[in-house]
């Protein structure tokens, strides 16, 4: 689930310590008695969160003066820092990507109290935290005015005082007058559902509405000959729409299947032709260096043929005299000292026949070659001459087939688009027409009936949701036996608001102890469903004193330790991704093993161990 925990609360002043309290992951627990600032550290909670209302104040708070909340997104554990002046309703200072130890290395930025599209607030950062997709609109009259959606209608549902756990009224109301029924109703239509009222008509139906409840006759008839006039409009574009192609949308994708496929084969086939012209020049240039052997060769059988010759006329040379005796010189050594050598002619004849022959060898095998080399190049340019013809037929296809054709259809679809959206104008005006004609036919006879009751729709709604047996199964986790049946069902009370009755008894006739605690099952329940539903929510639930309505009751209501127990382990097994803060005045009495795992800091009043919320409280 998308969001963040609570890690620290602390509020400071320049002349007094620090009051400071630790949050963890999963179950927290503030405990002690009365007078101990659990319920200031709940509104100061609530009032950095953006409510209005500021924080008590008594002896032990005077001297502070700036309150800061350190945060840490679930998504990325990243902290950030909230800060509020407790002495004047300013804008809160939010201290992004940094621990409340750290914040002064950033600069803050200013969050308005007040929604401003234009400007940073602290409730769109926060929704915007838990993943709530801005803007979101909900009802807030029966005549179809809506409202930005904002945090400060999720915090009743977040942020759940003493008061709301004990109240008969249903807990789907708190925090408003009986006016604001509708606004309440839309706001929790909205969170189990996920759909907001951005699309529901404001004007015609207020208009509507009014003449419906005042009997209006006059008014009626006049909206009724408007529509009439509206549905004529409609039906004569309808008529003047060009005809278009029933299954246009089929010959749509398959055209556009078909360029999408010639494209991929021209490309294909480019890289082919890539491919195939750099193995012609490949073998081009090999053929040159063909040519540049045989050049090679050929030389050097001109040469061979040179020395061969050139041997000959050295034989032919006529005797000398010797530059050095004068004497001539002769064949043999022992008749003169300097020797003239002459070549054996048919021995170098031989060897340069030899090696001439060789180098014919070679030039043969070059001309084979060479000729193979000349076929490839030849065969490799044909076949990239049709692979161009190819490519330009396919190409072709599409420019001067393909894509006029499409272009004809998108026409048609474009002109299917609007008839169909006529046709639905039409029907919506049709729908609007009948109504009003009822109305009319109601108001000759004097019938004065209500406005349909949009409640009853999300009732509807809710009892066929998963929400009804996630709260059923906690609450017999919690209250009941194992093998009790616990059947939860949702209905419109006497004062038109949304409740819920749990076994056929109604929730507000329980007394204040078990309602504190149904209440808080419930809240807790929305947490569970909508992180199931992947719903946006908060991702952490405050409850002040739940379970102290045992305390104060007529009927002498007593919770035994093992449905405390219970109400506990409960909130330790799903919230162990999340988080519940609870302030409370009971002594909590639970399990060794849970009391282990639970964060439990306790207030005493005393001069043993902690005090109270302030450092300085001393013992009265």
């Amino acid at each position: 689930m998308k969001g963040f925990k609570i890690t620290q609360l602390v509020v400071t002043g320049a002349a007094v310590g620090p009051a400071s309290l630790l949050f963890s992951s999963g179950l927290n627990l503030v405990t002690g008695p009365s007078d101990t600032g659990k319920t200031y550290a709940f509104q100061c909670i609530d009032y950095i969160l953006g409510s209005s209302t500021l924080p008590k104040v008594f002896t032990e708070n005077k001297g502070y003066d700036t309150i800061f909340l350190e945060i840490q997104s679930t998504f990325d554990e990243v902290k950030s820092v909230f800060s509020r002046s407790l002495n004047e309703k300013k804008d809160t200072l939010y201290y992004k990507g940094v621990s409340y130890e750290n914040k002064d290395t950033v600069q803050p930025i200013i969050l308005l109290s007040q929604s401003d599209k234009k400007k940073p607030n602290i409730s769109t950062e926060l929704l915007e935290a838990f993943g709530f997709n801005l803007p979101i609109k909900v009802r807030i009259n029966s005549g179809g005015t809506k409202n930005d959606f904002s945090f400060r209608n999720l915090s009743p549902f977040t942020l759940i005082k003493e008061d709301t756990m004990i109240q008969e009224r249903s807990p789907i109301y708190t925090g408003g007058s009986y006016t604001d029924r509708t606004l309440k109703s839309h706001v929790f239509k909205f969170l189990v559902t996920g759909n907001d009222d951005s699309e529901l008509e404001e004007k015609d139906k207020r208009t509507i509405f009014k003449a419906k409840k005042t009997g209006s006759l006059e008014v009626l008839e006049e909206l009724c000959k408007k529509e009439h006039k509206n549905l004529l409009d409609a039906e004569q574009k309808k008529v003047s729409l060009p005809p278009y192609l029933n299954d246009v949308n089929d010959i749509f994708i398959d055209i556009q299947t078909k360029i999408e496929k010639l494209n991929r084969e021209i490309i294909n086939l480019e890289k082919e032709q890539n491919d195939s012209k750099n193995n012609i020049k490949y073998n081009y240039d090999l053929q040159y260096k063909f040519e540049l052997l045989m050049e090679q060769y050929v030389t050097d059988i001109e040469r061979l043929r040179f020395i061969d010759e050139g041997t000959f006329l050295f034989n032919q040379l006529r005797p000398i005299k010797c530059p050095y005796c004068g004497e001539l010189l002769v064949n043999n050594i022992e008749e003169h000292r300097h020797k003239r050598t002459f070549v054996d002619t048919a021995q170098v004849l031989q060897a340069c026949e030899y090696e001439i022959n060789k180098i014919k060898e070679n030039i043969e095998e070059l001309s084979e070659a060479s000729t193979t080399v000349s076929e490839i190049i030849q065969n490799l340019s044909e076949e990239n001459l049709r692979r161009s013809d190819v490519i330009n037929t396919k190409k072709n296809e599409i420019e001067e087939f393909l894509k006029p054709k499409l272009e004809t259809l998108n026409i048609e679809f474009q002109s299917k688009l609007e008839y169909e959206r006529i046709e639905m104008d039409i029907l919506i005006i049709k729908e609007r027409k009948a109504e009003l004609q009822k109305m009319i036919t109601e108001a000759n006879n004097k019938k004065n009936t209500e406005h349909p009751n949009e409640a009853q729709k999300i009732i509807a709604n809710i009892n066929n949701s998963r929400l009804v047996s996630i709260f059923s199964a906690n609450l017999k986790t919690v209250l009941f036996d194992e093998n009790d049946i616990v059947d939860v069902l949702f209905f419109l009370n006497d004062n038109k608001e949304i409740d819920y009755k749990i076994n056929n008894k109604n929730r507000g006739s329980y007394g204040k102890g078990y309602r504190s605690l149904i209440v808080s099952i419930f809240y807790a329940s929305m947490v569970l469903f909508c992180e199931e539903k992947d719903l946006p929510y908060s991702s952490f639930i405050v409850l002040d004193s739940p379970i102290n309505a045992f305390k104060d009751t007529k009927n002498r209501e007593l919770l035994s330790n093992s449905t405390k127990n219970k109400f506990f382990n409960f909130l330790y097994e799903h919230f162990e991704n999340k988080q519940v803060i609870i302030f409370e005045n009971d002594t909590i009495n639970m399990d060794d093993e849970l009391y282990n795992k639970v964060n439990i800091t306790p207030f005493t009043r005393n001069n043993t161990g902690r005090y109270g919320f302030f450092p300085h409280y001393t013992n009265k």
